[in-house]
């Protein structure tokens, strides 16, 4: 008897020592783990009902984002033909996301034919292609929340017909903006301002104050 007490015992301490502790240690480690496994457990069914909250909230926002796209896509777009047709043509834009392009079409005139359609802007008079830069700059303008905007050299090339146009567009988006400041650099004269101006109270029922516009003429770099 003594010596199966002696064997068994020999069976348990090998046991114990393969398990790494004795049985009651091992208890407290098991209830341990399952106290740790509750906790952890908690956590992660908080983490992971947060990450679906946070997921949710992401696809909603990609969703806004989306649409704000499409909207200020649509916006410039009508803007720019809306500026292009106070001079009798036609202009689109259109936004080619994933090859990351931005792409101006320009018709000039009435004719209607789609092949009349100038995507390379190279293609149009320096004039023409003065006058659609003007009209982007300004579709664009809409949808930027800077205080101040700058044109150097706005109205290079351009006959004195598509320079009064252009200044009316100008003048017209300006009284539309009055929180805005606007600074224009030219090196052509003034000749067409006052006409633009009076144009546009005229025909817009625009009322603009006597220093609406202030002009800082330089001095001939050479006599």
């Amino acid at each position: 008897l003594e010596k199966k007490y002696q064997h068994l015992a020999k069976t348990i301490e090998e046991a114990e020592e393969e398990a790494g502790g004795s049985l009651a240690d091992l208890e407290v480690e098991v209830a341990n783990a399952e106290e740790k496994l509750a906790l952890d457990g908690r956590d992660m069914r908080k983490n992971l009902a947060l990450f679906k909250g946070l997921q949710e909230a992401y696809k909603k926002r990609e969703a806004k984002l989306f649409q704000v796209d499409d909207y200020v896509e649509r916006t410039v777009s009508a803007r720019f033909k809306h500026y292009m047709r106070k001079k009798g043509h036609f202009g689109k834009i259109a936004v080619h996301r994933k090859e990351k392009k931005l792409e101006i079409g320009v018709r000039i005139g009435q004719d209607k034919n789609k092949d009349a359609v100038v995507k390379d802007l190279k293609q149009l008079s320096g004039g023409e292609r003065s006058f659609a830069t003007v009209a982007f700059a300004l579709a664009l303008g809409g949808e930027s929340d800077t205080p101040f905007r700058a044109m150097d050299e706005f109205d290079v090339f351009m006959d004195s017909v598509n320079r009064k146009i252009a200044m009316e567009n100008l003048i017209t988006f300006a009284a539309e903006n009055p929180e805005l400041q606007f600074i224009f650099l030219t090196p052509q004269d003034l000749s067409t301002l006052k006409s633009a101006r009076d144009h546009c109270s005229e025909t817009q029922g625009i009322d603009l104050p006597r220093d609406f516009i202030k002009v800082n003429s330089m001095e001939a770099p050479r006599p």
